[in-house]
């Protein structure tokens, strides 16, 4: 185990604490600078900016303690400071009521952890996190399941995997500012507890089947939400959803440090996208696709069968590059399913966009050309973070089960109808589409009460609240 750099009753810096301070450092500066011009004009201005280097402070700080109940204080209280930030205006009714959802949701994870925290002790007599560690395959494998279920659940529902949803669904209200910090930020906190606790997962291997089946879920369930979605959020938060139902089944995998580089990738990737959502209606994409409609290209079984070969190609360049070796009876190949398909899927986008203006045969060559550059890029990555984790964390990866195989499967079959059969329900019989599509659009629906739908409820300004009640 790494050395210490302080004190191991209280903190313990090592290089996962320093990469997720980081992470959380780079992500506050963009989202502060952002807000600068953002939130300018409003009644709260100074208020928001004490509230968000609050709550920048204290993740940095949670990340580095490695007493539990300190932790947890922590935890509670980035969560706290996250709640009045989603509320903002308590005075609107709608933000008031979101923050009270994202509360509600945040306190079973509490009060999950805090259960977590007296069994520990009650079992190890401890309440630092690395002597903890230390001492759980000491326990009894009954009280080893309680305590992982108890710290499943609190990652739950930070993470907003089903059915701890609902409050990132209902946080339609939230400033865009606070939406990236949260999105890119504090919804990452579920899988960085997973990580944390890393040691103790690996005592019960059915723990890691449940994580990979519970992420797998939450990612095939999102990815379905996303047919039935208009508004830019709704389409962002399922996606948020699904990117950490994936994370969730990297550390299912027992692949640690592939999803901590994920939970990284996404926290930059996120961030970007809540803060130019606004500048998205410009782009006039609709009357791209109308110009574009009629011209002549090749059939889609023709792009995928061509981007299928090269997203296989350029997995093996990525191999390569991240130093995983494709293994098809390690959980690791189930990691190289899904590159395999998000490479075909690039390769597939670039061959449709250019075949339009140049020929197939350098379409064809153009899109092998940067999915190689996307893989050598990504695989580095992976790699770097398997090296600089080295010290603190390393892979645990195991032997697959048909559940796995079988889970793969499906989602691979999802991806092919969304190539070949846009209106995926329609391949449905009518006595089973209607009931599913209810329930997709019942699932991801925000609570009715945090809907903001007549102009005269949204009170932004504190000194006109007077004109709306």
């Amino acid at each position: 185990m790494e050395e210490m750099l302080v004190s191991p009753n209280l903190f313990q810096v090592d290089s996962l604490s320093l990469v997720m301070s980081l992470l959380v450092l780079i992500v506050g500066l963009v989202v502060t600078v952002y807000s600068v011009r953002y939130m300018r004009g409003d009644a709260e201005y100074k208020g928001f900016f004490i509230r968000l280097s609050i709550l920048i402070t204290s993740l940095i700080c949670m990340f580095n303690v490695d007493n539990m109940l300190l932790f947890a204080a922590l935890w509670a209280f980035s969560n706290l400071i996250l709640v009045m930030m989603i509320v903002h205006k308590s005075f609107w009714k709608q933000a008031l009521e979101s923050g009270i959802v994202a509360g509600r949701n945040f306190s079973i994870g509490i009060i999950s952890f805090l259960l977590f925290i007296g069994l520990s002790f009650s079992l190890t007599k401890t309440f630092s996190i690395s002597e903890t560690l230390a001492s759980f395959t000491n326990l009894g494998s009954v009280s080893q399941c309680v305590l992982l279920a108890l710290l499943i659940i609190t990652a739950m529902t930070q993470s907003a995997q089903l059915p701890f949803h609902g409050w990132l669904m209902s946080s339609i209200n939230t400033p865009t500012p606070v939406s990236a910090l949260m999105h890119a930020g504090l919804v990452n906190g579920g899988g960085y507890l997973l990580v944390k606790f890393a040691m103790a997962l690996g005592t019960q291997s059915a723990s890691l089947s449940l994580i990979f089946i519970i992420g797998s879920v939450s990612a095939f369930t999102a990815m379905l939400w996303l047919f039935v979605k208009s508004s830019v959020k709704g389409v962002l938060v399922s996606s948020t959803i699904s990117q950490m139902g994936f994370m969730f089944m990297q550390i299912g995998l027992g692949l640690y440090p592939a999803a901590i580089s994920h939970l990284c990738m996404h926290g930059f990737f996120k961030a970007f996208h809540f803060l130019s959502a606004g500048s998205a209606f410009s782009e006039l994409k609709i009357l791209k696709l109308a110009l574009n409609k009629d011209m002549k290209q090749v059939s889609v079984k023709v792009n995928f069968l061509m981007s299928l070969v090269m997203g296989i190609i350029t997995l093996f360049i990525f191999s390569q590059a991240s130093h995983i070796l494709i293994n098809l009876e390690d959980s690791s190949f189930i990691l190289m399913i899904f590159i395999a398909m998000a490479l075909a899927e690039l390769s597939f986008n670039i061959i449709k966009e250019a075949q339009k203006t140049i020929n197939l045969y350098l379409t064809s060559f153009l899109a092998l050309l940067s999915s190689s550059i996307v893989a050598i890029i990504y695989g580095s990555f992976l790699h770097f973070f398997e090296q600089i984790l080295a010290s603190s964390l390393i892979s645990a990866t195991y032997k697959l089960t048909a559940l796995h195989y079988l889970v793969s499967s499906v989602f691979i079959m999802l991806w092919a109808l969304m190539h070949f059969k846009k209106d995926l329900l329609a391949l449905l019989p009518m006595n089973l589409r209607l009931p599913l599509y209810a329930f997709l659009m019942n699932s991801s629906r925000a609570k009715a009460s945090t809907y903001t739908s007549v102009r005269g409820d949204y009170a932004y300004l504190k000194e006109t609240n007077h004109l709306y009640h």
